[in-house]
C-alpha cells in the first residue's frame, strides 16, 4: 500500500468515527429533552448529569445537529469530487441518504418554525413534526438494519 492509500483509509476511519459519536449524541441529547434522563435515573450516570437539564441537553442537541450538518455537506462533497469515480451509491446508501435528506430538510423547517416573530398555521407545524418524526425514524430503522448487514453506503462499480 502507498501512502496515498494509507491516508485516505485513517480518513476515512476518522469520518466514520466522527459520524457514529455525533450520531450516538444527537440520539442521546434528543431523548434526553423529554423527561426520561431523570425518570430512568440516567442523569446519575458520571458524565451524564448533563441529560437532567433540558436546556443543556437542547444546546448540545443543536450543536451536534450543527456539526451532522457539517460531517454530511463534507461527505457528500468527498463522494461527488472523487476522481477516480469507481464507486457508487448502493441501495442501501440510496435508502439512507434519502432519509438523512428529508430528515435535514424537515429539521431546518423545524429551525424556522422555532424561530421568533414567525407564525405558521396549525396544519403546516403538525405536518412538519410529523415529516420530522418518520424521516428520524425512517433514518434510526435503516441505521439498525444496516449496519450488521454487508450492505455498505458505496458499492464499486461493475
Amino acid at each position: 500500500m502507498n501512502m496515498k492509500t494509507i491516508m485516505h483509509n485513517m480518513q476515512k476511519r476518522s469520518f466514520a468515527i466522527i459520524y457514529s459519536a455525533t450520531a450516538v449524541i444527537l440520539v442521546l441529547a434528543a431523548l434526553a429533552q423529554m423527561p426520561l434522563a431523570k425518570r430512568y435515573y440516567l442523569a446519575d450516570i458520571p458524565g451524564l448529569a448533563w441529560t437532567g437539564n433540558f436546556l443543556t441537553s437542547y444546546h448540545v442537541f443543536y450543536m451536534a445537529a450543527v456539526l451532522m450538518t457539517v460531517l454530511i455537506s463534507y461527505g457528500t462533497a468527498d463522494f461527488l469530487l472523487q476522481k477516480d469515480r469507481h464507486m457508487q451509491l448502493s441501495t442501501a446508501g440510496i435508502i439512507k441518504a434519502g432519509s438523512l435528506a428529508g430528515l435535514l430538510i424537515s429539521g431546518f423547517m423545524k429551525i424556522t418554525m422555532n424561530a421568533s416573530n414567525v407564525y405558521f398555521s396549525l396544519e403546516y407545524i403538525v405536518f412538519v413534526n410529523f415529516t420530522y418524526i418518520i424521516f428520524t425514524m425512517l433514518f434510526l430503522l435503516s441505521t439498525l438494519i444496516f449496519i450488521w448487514s454487508p450492505y455498505k453506503w458505496v458499492k464499486s462499480k461493475a
